[in-house]
């Protein structure tokens, strides 16, 4: 389930634009992340509401040593990705201000550097990491995430071609028929319902499904031989079933006695389901699928109810002997090892982040200068305008990085790299953007 991705505050990212190779070579990718096989849930609750309402006060977003960062938030982990040149400065302040909001406790979080980071993060695409393992979503927050720290600015030369490529590996894994953990039964709700058919002993009767989106979405098409309740904020079912009755937000409550399994998939920021709205018949099962929790957790006490949340879901056990899983893990090895070699590439040569600086500068000219011609412009225009060239911009240096990476016999990195800088003229002591 996608949480929504806080917005970084905007920062002026250091430059590499003019870095010398053995400078740039100082800068480390860093990964700082705690998920549900680290944290409990009402820590990252507690961590993600300050990311969403009060990230204002999250100042070590802002710490100047970091000149490019990405966060990748879901309903199962926070992870911030960093370029830094300090690497343990950078970890300390992240230590002492969580420390101050919601408190630190290191076996909540790894931190990894450099391959180790971005070994992570292809696992994570090719959802290895993940809590329904071969799930589906993971990928498309991970690709969101990238093009958030794109289009704030708070991502430039090192974090949109490593989620690019995280992205990318992820779907050339996933088109490989061979690699069989991969189907659309693989999900959250697909456990959820596993979980709670074991616990009521066979497919419940009646259904009540709270919620609209994607998670929802998945549990009804498991569920079209039961009677469903659905409760959404849509005048009309999401999908198109014969056994659905729809039922309002305001009034559902009337329902909960007579259904034994109750599933919550909502993103809002309040309980759906009070201790006091269930009644004292109520004998079965609550699954709660929502990030922040949709159900009062006090309700799990209730000796005729069984409450369970995604923490509970991580426990269930869906590894089969029969899935090669260690084929995906070479395949994603693979993928990380090839990435970490381009990256490689380009900490002996400046060429791509000076690429990068040299086309940032020209969008930022043409964005003041088309303002300038239009007038009086409300800020919902200036964003959209700006988010244009951001895009623009991000689609021109796909090709070129895309090269890059791309090595052969014929024509080896460093040559590539050599010809985008020609071609560019980015070997001048000025970058001349009108050329």
């Amino acid at each position: 389930m996608q949480s929504q991705i806080p917005s970084v505050p905007s920062q002026e990212s250091q430059s590499f634009e003019g870095t010398s190779s053995t400078e740039f070579d100082k800068i480390t990718l860093l990964l700082i992340g705690t998920s549900f096989k680290t944290s409990p849930i009402v820590f990252r609750e507690r961590l993600a509401d300050i990311l969403g309402k009060n990230r204002d006060r999250f100042q070590w977003l802002r710490n100047s040593a970091i000149s490019e960062i990405a966060t990748l938030l879901t309903c199962n982990r926070i992870e911030f990705y960093v370029v830094t040149k300090e690497p343990e400065p950078v970890v300390k302040s992240f230590e002492e201000e969580i420390g101050k909001m919601v408190g630190y406790d290191s076996s909540f979080f790894y931190v990894k550097e450099n391959f180790r980071a971005i070994h992570h993060l292809f696992r994570v695409g090719a959802s290895l990491d993940s809590m329904a393992l071969g799930e589906e979503q993971i990928a498309a927050q991970l690709r969101e995430s990238g093009v958030k720290a794109r289009l704030t600015g708070n991502s430039k030369s090192v974090l949109p071609p490593l989620f690019d490529a995280a992205y990318n590996a992820s779907k050339r894994i996933r088109a490989d028929t061979r690699n069989k953990i991969y189907s659309k039964s693989n999900s959250a709700s697909s456990l959820a319902l596993e979980l709670a058919m074991s616990r009521l002993g066979g497919r419940p009767k009646n259904v009540l499904l709270i919620g609209s989106g994607k998670m929802a979405r998945l549990t009804m098409r498991s569920l079209a031989d039961v009677n469903l309740f659905v409760v959404t904020k849509r005048k009309t079912s999401p999908v198109r079933m014969n056994n659905v009755t729809m039922l309002t937000i305001d009034n559902f409550k009337h329902i909960l006695g007579k259904c034994e399994l109750i599933i919550t998939a909502t993103s809002g920021p309040d309980f759906v389901i009070q201790k006091n709205d269930l009644p004292e018949t109520f004998k079965g099962v609550i699954v709660d699928l929502g990030f922040p929790r949709n159900v009062d957790p006090s309700l799990g006490k209730n000796g005729s109810c069984e409450l369970y949340n995604l923490d509970d879901l991580a426990k269930v056990e869906r590894r089969s002997s029969s899935i090669d899983f260690e084929k995906v893990e070479r395949s994603v090895l693979e993928e990380a090892e090839s990435f970490d070699r381009w990256l490689k590439a380009c900490k002996l040569s400046p060429v791509l982040p000076r690429l990068y600086s040299w086309m940032e500068s020209i969008r930022k000219r043409e964005t003041v200068i088309a303002l300038s011609r239009l007038g009086q412009v409300n800020e919902r225009e200036r964003r959209v305008i700006e988010s244009m060239g951001k895009r623009i911009m991000s689609k021109l240096l796909a090709k070129p990085t895309s090269y890059v990476k791309r090595s052969s016999s014929e024509m080896p990195q460093n040559q590539r790299l050599k010809f985008v800088e020609e071609l560019f003229e980015l070997n001048g002591d000025e970058l001349d953007d009108e050329k």
